[in-house]
């Protein structure tokens, strides 16, 4: 049986620690292991009111967390320890991990806490590898009579990253009134970078991903690009949420992509074959711009017009 530990500076929103894990590279750390990352709301959407993260506006959670999951054991170095629905296993729960990354106020009043979750032992260490993603959890409460009621329990309802971590995370509308909580996750293998975005509607009682194919918003291959790469990318999308259209659910997804493609010319690559000599590949330069555009058909969001242009590696 874990220690009950005394409730305090766990609370921190960053709180990733205590996490026996092997280190990202410098290219995961800078884009796709954020998680304690809570951007801006996307601009030009849908009006609604989201409040700053608590941590950020000096509130206390812990009675929040102490609703939610009673005298809560802490990781030796930081991190809620608790027992949640094991996503893999339907019906059986397991122990995680959980930092809290994000948090907000909708706007019936009703408070969401956000957290990334790993598998971990009963030490509170998280068993997380490479490939492992990390499992978005959150939940709903609100004040009442001075006390804290648990409105609902979204258990790992994502598994979204790597390295056990969900990505960088921002609050959005979807449509006025409606938030949903933006996850860009991935991960880079053997220098090559990719990030997808991932949309959830935190006040559907039944909360999924509703991006019904794979939105790529980054490709980045520094990592790689050199030797006999055939091609290199470095592209991004800038995305928003636009104004529902009349009878629409949610808004309409839109990206812009910037960036460029390198690609080797095939005489030098014969070339630094034939001298073995890789120093001697030469590359041209493409542009790449475009946009893209992703509409809500009541299932999931699907590419409506244009075309995105990043490649998945």
């Amino acid at each position: 049986m874990l220690n009950k530990l005394i409730l305090g500076a766990v609370l921190s929103a960053g709180a990733l620690a205590g996490c026996a894990r092997q280190e990202a590279p410098a290219a995961v750390a800078a884009t796709a292991t954020a998680a304690a990352t809570v951007a801006a709301p996307a601009a030009s959407g849908p009006a609604v009111r989201v409040s700053p993260d608590l941590a950020m506006a000096g509130v206390d959670a812990t009675p929040l967390l102490k609703a939610l999951f009673g005298d809560y054991a802490t990781a030796k170095d930081g991190g809620v320890v608790a027992t949640l629905n094991d996503p893999d296993q339907p019906g059986s729960q397991g122990l995680y991990l959980l930092s809290r990354v994000a948090s907000t106020v909708l706007p019936g009043g009703e408070t969401v806490l956000v957290f990334n979750g790993e598998a971990c032992n009963e030490a509170g260490e998280a068993q997380t590898a490479h490939a492992t993603p990390g499992l978005l959890s959150f939940f709903l409460l609100k004040q009442e009579q001075g006390a804290w009621r648990v409105l609902r329990r979204h258990e790992n309802v994502a598994a979204l990253g790597s390295f056990g971590n969900v990505g960088t995370l921002s609050w959005v509308a979807l449509a006025p009134g409606k938030v949903g909580l933006a996850a860009e996750h991935g991960g880079t293998w053997q220098g090559y970078t990719s990030l997808f975005l991932a949309l959830i509607d935190v006040s559907d009682p039944q909360p999924r991903d509703l991006m019904g194919e794979e939105a790529q918003v980054l490709a980045d291959t520094e990592g790689a690009c050199g030797g006999r790469v055939a091609e290199c990318w470095d592209v991004r999308a800038r995305w928003r949420i636009l104004q529902p259209a009349a009878g629409a659910r949610y808004g309409a997804l839109a990206m812009d992509f910037d960036g460029e493609q390198r690609v080797a010319t095939p005489a030098s690559l014969a070339a630094a074959d034939a001298d073995a000599d890789e120093d001697n590949v030469v590359r041209t330069t493409k542009r790449i711009g475009g946009s893209a555009r992703y509409v809500y058909d009541g299932k999931a969001y699907k590419l409506a017009s244009g075309a995105n242009p990043i490649p998945t590696f």
